[in-house]
């Protein structure tokens, strides 16, 4: 089996674990929420820890969506100036904002890998997890972002490959 093929599938099956991620996260978050909310207005009993969940959920959701969204292009960009550009100099373009990108997700990644240990021993107030459980998902986020940005160069790559040849 090819390479390409191999990749395919391993994208395919890490893009099915993102999106059911993301559906158990907003789901966890929701109950939570309307937990709390038929707690205290009903049962006149807060949840201390329920709220705090919901929040970290909400965090995890965030930064798991995002990574689906930004693999579909379906993030805010300003391509105004990309659309009109043609040929090598739009690929030239291309390749510049990717590697922007790139530098941009390794500056986050190490920020947020050297920031893990001190929140490896703090505690959240209600629920007692560790605060590096929710901030994990900084740098994982961004690797994936990472290396969806590294498919996208080797994709502008072949493409300025192809521009050459048929110049040529």
């Amino acid at each position: 089996m090819p390479l390409s093929q191999i990749l395919e599938r391993v994208e395919f099956a890490t893009r099915k674990v993102l999106e059911v991620l993301v559906f158990l996260f907003f789901l966890t978050m929701t109950v939570l929420t309307f937990a709390q909310v038929f707690s205290r207005f009903f049962l006149n009993a807060s949840l201390s820890w329920s709220e705090e969940l919901a929040r970290f959920s909400l965090v995890w959701l965030v930064f798991t969506a995002s990574i689906l969204t930004y693999g579909d292009k379906m993030h805010i960009a300003v391509d105004a100036l990309t659309m009109k550009l043609t040929g090598m100099t739009s690929h030239v373009l291309q390749l510049t904002n990717r590697l922007f990108v790139l530098v941009f997700c390794g500056i986050i990644v190490l920020g947020a890998v050297q920031f893990l240990p001190t929140t490896a021993i703090q505690k959240s107030p209600a629920c007692g997890l560790f605060m590096s459980y929710v901030y994990v998902a900084i740098p994982i986020s961004m690797a994936f972002m990472a290396l969806i940005t590294i498919k996208e160069i080797c994709s502008v790559l072949a493409a300025m490959r192809r521009s050459e040849e048929d110049a040529a």
